[in-house]
C-alpha cells in the first residue's frame, strides 16, 4: 500500500519528512513525498504576522489532505494553528529535537549579557518581545527566509546575529556554533521541535502506525502545549510561549503571553502533578490572561 506524504519543499521540511517516511517504510508501506508550496513560502516581502490568514505554512497542505490528494501531512508543529480543520487530527509524534531557541552570530556568545547592544534579526513576534524584555539596548531588524538563507544573511549582512529554533539547526547541521537561550526565561513557541503528523480522522491505520512509534514525553508535551495554545485562542503567529519541564517528579510549566492591545509580554510559572498536565496548562493560560484584567 502506498502512502503519500505532503510537505513544504524546504531543506528542513524534507529532512523532517524523511524521518516519517522511514517509520512508514519500516511498517511495510510504500511512500511517496509530495512537495507543496504554501503562502508563507511564496510571500517573503512581509513578516508572517502581516500575511493575511492563519496557517500560512500549513493551509495548502491541509487542503490536499482533505481532498485526498495526500494521505498524511508533516509540519513543524509550532506552525499549526490551535484549531485544525474539521475532519483532520494529529497522530502521536516521534521524539522531538531540542525545544530551545538559540542565538547564532558572528561572535561567540557565552552568556546573555554578551547580546547587549547587538543588532539581532528575527521575524518572530514572540522573539522580538523576548529580546526587548531581556537584552539591553538591542536593535532588532526583520529577517525572512529558510535557515540557509538566514545563516547566510548573518554571515554577509550588517547584523550581529539571529535567533533560530535549536531543532532546525540540529536537524540540518553539525558545524554551526550556537548559544542556547534558557527556555525558562526565553520561552519557546508551543510545540517547538515537535513534528506535526496530520491525518484524516477516519484513517485509523495511520493512527495505529504512529501509536506504535511515538515518544511518550513528546506526545505529553504536545497535548499540554496545544491545550495551552487553544485556551488562549492563539494563532501560529501569536506572541505566546510555553516550556514544559519535569523535574524531581513534578511538572513545571513556564509561560508568556501578550494580549493584542498590550505592549508587553506577561510571564507566569506553575507547578503540580504530572498527571494534571492539561488542567495545569489551562490554569497557566488563564493566569496569564488575568494579568491584563487587573
Amino acid at each position: 500500500m502506498k502512502v503519500k506524504i505532503g510537505t513544504r519543499s524546504s531543506k528542513l521540511a524534507l529532512i523532517q519528512t524523511e524521518s516519517i517516511k522511514e517509520i512508514l517504510e519500516k511498517e511495510g508501506y510504500e511512500v511517496e513525498i509530495i512537495k507543496i508550496s504554501t503562502k508563507g513560502d511564496r510571500v517573503i516581502d512581509r513578516t508572517i504576522d502581516k500575511i493575511s490568514g492563519n496557517g500560512v505554512f500549513t493551509r495548502e497542505i491541509e487542503m490536499k489532505l482533505l481532498e485526498n490528494e495526500i494521505d498524511l501531512a508533516v509540519h513543524s508543529l509550532k506552525d499549526l494553528p490551535s484549531k485544525l480543520p474539521q475532519g483532520l487530527c494529529l497522530a502521536k509524534p516521534p521524539k522531538a529535537y531540542g525545544v530551545e531557541d538559540v542565538y547564532v552570530g558572528k561572535d561567540k556568545v557565552h552568556k546573555i549579557k554578551d547580546l547587549y547592544n547587538k543588532k539581532i534579526a528575527t521575524s518572530s513576534i514572540r522573539r522580538k518581545y523576548l529580546l526587548n524584555e531581556y537584552i539591553k539596548n538591542v536593535e532588532i531588524c526583520t529577517i525572512r527566509g529558510n535557515i540557509d538563507t538566514r545563516l547566510k544573511k548573518v554571515r554577509e549582512n550588517d547584523i550581529d546575529g539571529s535567533i533560530f529554533a535549536r531543532a532546525g539547526i540540529d536537524r540540518l547541521y553539525t558545524d554551526v556554533n550556537y548559544f542556547i537561550l534558557d527556555p525558562k526565561v526565553f520561552i519557546p513557541a508551543p510545540c517547538q521541535g515537535i513534528l506535526g503528523i496530520e491525518i484524516r480522522q477516519e484513517d485509523s491505520y495511520l493512527k495505529e502506525v504512529f501509536d506504535r512509534n511515538c515518544d511518550e514525553f513528546t506526545n505529553y508535551r504536545m497535548e499540554i502545549e496545544r491545550s495551552f495554545q487553544n485556551e488562549l485562542s492563539a494563532t501560529c503567529t501569536s506572541p505566546i510561549g510555553i516550556y514544559t519541564q519535569i523535574k524531581e517528579g513534578k511538572l513545571n510549566l513556564y509561560g508568556c503571553y501578550k494580549a493584542d492591545d498590550q505592549k508587553y509580554l506577561k510571564f507566569e510559572q506553575i507547578s503540580g502533578e504530572i498527571s494534571d498536565g492539561i488542567y495545569l496548562s489551562k490554569k497557566l493560560a488563564n493566569k496569564l490572561r488575568s494579568k491584563y484584567e487587573k
